[in-house]
């Protein structure tokens, strides 16, 4: 078995990679289900690394779901990088996050999917 630990790779590479191999291989959580079951507006945000978002994997399986989701990409260029250079908070953070937050908040959503693992460790900053 093998599991693929990475927002990005799961979201671009997940349904090759799986019929690719002959053992069993599990991405990554793509929340959508949970973010679903939450949503009171059927709005949902994405903030991922710009090649997730650039994939639309969230869009597209929304859309097979329930196609009254909506879903509100927002990528983050620069978030992960922070995260492996352990700044997790402070104004070299914050400038990032209240610019990649702000449309999001202004868009409406009522919730939101962290679509990659680096991201929950700058979470608190906000």
């Amino acid at each position: 078995m093998v599991a693929i630990g990475c927002g990005t790779i799961t979201a671009t590479s997940y349904d090759t990679v799986k019929h690719e191999v002959d053992y069993p291989v599990i991405g990554m959580s793509r929340g959508l289900y949970t973010a679903m079951a939450t949503s009171n507006k059927k709005k949902i945000a994405v903030f991922a690394t710009p090649l997730t978002i650039a994939n639309h994997s969230h869009k597209k399986m929304a859309a097979q779901i329930d196609p009254k989701i909506e879903i509100v990409e927002q990528a983050c260029p620069v978030l992960a990088n922070l995260v492996e250079r352990g700044i997790l908070s402070g104004e070299e953070v914050m400038k990032p996050l209240r610019q990649y937050t702000a449309p999001i908040v202004a868009s409406g959503v009522d919730t939101a999917i962290l679509g990659c693992t680096h991201y929950p460790f700058v979470q608190t900053a906000v």
